[in-house]
């Protein structure tokens, strides 16, 4: 069996857009999202967040809302 090393960097921090859900239809009209996409998140009760600018290639996930994340 190999042995490995991790290393690991500090985060960075990105500002960032979280979409209400009756919004996300933004994402989709500019081709980030499909709709299978957009209904398996909605699905789960989540919504879209991005990072960086909708008209470059902006980071987009399907992101769950927690009330018990505290800083």
């Amino acid at each position: 069996m190999r042995s490995f090393n991790v290393y690991t960097a500090q985060p960075v921090i990105k500002s960032g857009c979280v979409l209400r859900r009756a919004n996300v239809g933004v994402l989709e009209r500019e081709k980030l999202v499909t709709q299978h996409e957009v209904d398996m998140c909605k699905s789960r009760m989540n919504t879209f967040a991005y990072m960086g600018d909708l008209k470059g290639s902006p980071d987009v996930a399907c992101v769950y809302h927690s009330e018990e994340a505290e800083n």
